[in-house]
This record gives C-alpha cells, structure tokens and sequence, in this order.
C-alpha cells in the first residue's frame, strides 16, 4: 500500500519510518511534518494509506484526515496519538485502528494488517473486523446498529464461520439460560428483522443465510480478519493483538484458541 506518515515530531517521525521500512504491506512514499505539505502531495499524489498524528501544526489529525478523505475517500486512515480523547473523532472518520504511544511493532503490524483487508482493490466491499471488537464496515463506512442484540447475533454466526445456527442455540447465546419458549422466539424473530433491516439498508443482505429454523452467514460474502489468519499455515502470530469480539462472553472459547495459535506460532511450530 503507497503510504504517508504525518507527525511533527521528528524523532517520532523517523522511528516509525525505520519501523514501515521492515514490513513489507507498506511502500512508504513519503513522511511529512507538516500537514499542509502532506495534503498537497495528495493532491498530485494517489495514495491508499495515512498515518496521522493527532497533534499537529497548522490544523490537528482530524482535520487533516478530513481533507485527505475529501480528496480521495478510499484513502484509509491510522492515528497515532499520546492521547486517548480523540479515538472517538478518528472512529467517526472511519479509522480502523488508533494507535496510543508508545506503540510496538506488534501494534503497528495489526494496524497495517487491518488497513490492508480494507483497503485491498480487488476486495469484496463488506468488512468484518473481530480482532478487538466486533465491527461492520460496507464501503469503508461502519454500519450502526440500533439493536445491540441484532448485532451480537451477526458477530455470533460470523464465529460460526458458515456453520448453521438454530433457534434454541441463538437463544442461549443471546439471553444466556433463557428457555427456548414463545417469549423468546418472539424476541429473536425480532433480532432476525431487525439485522435483516440493517443488512438490507447498508447493503449487505447477501451476508446472511436463512435455513428452517436456523441461520448463517455467507463466508464468501465478506471480508473478515479472523478467517485468513486461521486459513494461513504461516500466519505470523504478531498479527494478533490478543483480543477477540471482547464485549461478548461468548467469545471467549475462540480467544483462547486463538491465543493458543499465537503461542504455538512463536515457538516456530506450523498447524
């Protein structure tokens, strides 16, 4: 991916560039201090990744992402900040990951990692991102849900990968120790329509598969980080940033798995 880097923080600067030079995703095309310089190289300059600091000269990181996504909206953007109370700007903006300082090389590898299954030309335009938490992103643009539970159900069947869930098993996982009566079949009926709706409205109904009495979802409808990594014999554990869909309980079972992945890769073994 032709990148840039803006930080006006010169040692910052090039400790990152020596850091871009070692992976292999990322062709760095230029580094910049100031903002202006950096938005009238892309003006003459198609580029498919930013990596922006927050606190700037001239105009902040939000505004400067802002700018470059006026000019190119497929461009994708990466903060780094020392600060936390700006993520919620640079998620607004569509900004898969926001790096705090000091960040590793671990932090930078899944940043780009994510940014490149985003970004991909020739990628499907449905994104799912289930390193970390759970998001849904058409278009680069993130889908909001309404209802957390129509939500929760879609990130469910995505950790099914393909595999058909029932009613009785959607139950338990929504509303743990629930009986599967009419209640509760109402109320998933509901969720079923309401990510039916959500789906359809962004575009991305092709996402979801009904069966009698179950669902699934397509694998080859979207995008997803967690389906390569574990597809891949020679992932590189790095990638990995130890979280997994963290708001939902269920999780937990695949993030142990996955931890588990990530050890065994960096003791040199391939599965």
């Amino acid at each position: 991916m032709r990148t840039i880097i803006v930080d006006d923080e010169v040692l910052a600067l090039q400790l990152f560039q020596m850091e871009c030079e070692t992976i292999s995703e990322l062709q760095l095309v230029a580094a910049f201090e100031s903002p202006l310089a950096a938005l009238e190289y892309v003006k003459q300059n198609p580029i498919d990744l930013a990596i922006l600091d927050i606190e700037l000269p001239e105009m902040n990181g939000i505004e400067l992402g802002q700018r470059l996504k006026n000019i190119d909206p497929s461009i994708v953007l990466i903060y780094i900040s020392a600060h936390d109370e700006y993520a919620m700007q640079a998620y607004r903006l569509h900004a898969p990951v926001y790096l705090e300082k000091p960040y590793n090389r671990e932090d930078i590898l899944y940043a780009v990692y994510t940014a490149k299954l985003l970004h991909r030309r020739q990628a499907k335009k449905i994104f799912v991102r289930t390193f970390g938490c759970f998001d849904l992103y058409v278009n680069e643009e993130l889908v909001h849900f309404s209802n957390k539970k129509s939500k929760e159900f879609l990130a469910y069947l995505v950790d099914r990968w393909g595999n058909s869930v029932n009613n009785d098993q959607a139950i338990t996982v929504l509303w743990e120790d629930a009986p599967n009566d009419s209640i509760y079949q109402s109320r998933l009926r509901r969720v079923i329509k309401d990510l039916r709706d959500i789906l359809r409205q962004a575009g991305a109904e092709d996402m979801l598969i009904s069966h009698p009495n179950s669902r699934s979802v397509n694998v080859k409808a979207f995008d997803c980080d967690y389906y390569p990594y574990l597809e891949n014999p020679n992932r590189d554990a790095r990638i990995f940033p130890g979280t997994y869909m963290s708001e939902y309980s269920w999780a937990e079972e695949t993030l142990g798995y996955l931890n588990s992945l990530s050890t065994y890769q960096d003791k040199g073994g391939y599965l």
